[in-house]
């Protein structure tokens, strides 16, 4: 009764913004380790799933890791290895470049066979921050964040299928893709930034410096 769970906070207001207010929105962006909890395989597949409908459609994958090559394997054989691009990792404050020209952010998290999986899902809120649109898959620790239809899209986690679905509606759907680009801000800097969360845990450390108090 006496444990506070408490996020760590998102530079909103001064790094993961979303820039020129008319700047050109295109394709999806993945950003993150390429490790098996970050479930980018499904993403894959499911650019795979689409390509021959959204001609157009292009992956952007920001981020290293050792399943690198796999990947890279993988989307040649879904006939993608040229809808899928791989930047390699960069420094944290180019990630907002990469996120402000995307109109959609995807986040295919899984758990991971050895029960490895998301603490949050920070990259979630930095998207929203830079006005993406955002989908994720539907795992508890994501739930904060994105709150589905409102703040962005839950997918069905390793179904490549579901996921395409998701990725499809935002492609053919721009008002609905801006509704929640916008509602996903909204609500990150409701409760993410440095200056939300700070706040938070300085009531924390009050409470347990004082005794006992509602924070």
């Amino acid at each position: 009764g006496r444990v506070v769970v408490q996020s760590m906070g998102v530079d909103l207001e001064a790094t993961f913004t979303p820039g020129e207010q008319h700047a050109s929105r295109n394709g999806v962006v993945f950003v993150g380790r390429l490790v098996e909890k970050k479930g980018v395989e499904y993403l894959i597949e499911a650019v795979g799933l689409l390509a021959a409908k959204h001609v157009g459609l292009e992956l952007t994958i920001v981020g290293d890791g050792p399943l690198r090559d796999s990947l890279k394997a993988l989307a040649k054989s879904q006939g993608v290895g040229d809808r899928v691009r791989f930047v390699g990792g960069v420094p944290n404050e180019d990630v907002v470049h990469f996120l402000r020209s995307a109109a959609i952010s995807v986040m295919p998290s899984v758990v991971s066979a050895s029960g490895d999986r998301e603490g949050l899902g920070l990259v979630a809120v930095e998207a929203q921050g830079c006005g993406c649109a955002v989908i994720a898959s539907d795992l508890p620790a994501v739930r904060d964040t994105v709150i589905d239809g409102q703040t962005g899209l839950m997918a069905k986690p390793a179904d490549a299928v579901d996921l395409a679905r998701k990725i499809q509606t935002l492609l053919e759907d721009d008002a609905l893709r801006r509704r929640l680009a916008d509602g996903g801000r909204r609500h990150a800097m409701g409760k993410f930034t440095w200056r939300t969360v700070g706040s938070r845990y300085g009531r924390i450390i009050t409470e347990m410096l004082d005794g006992p108090r509602k924070v």
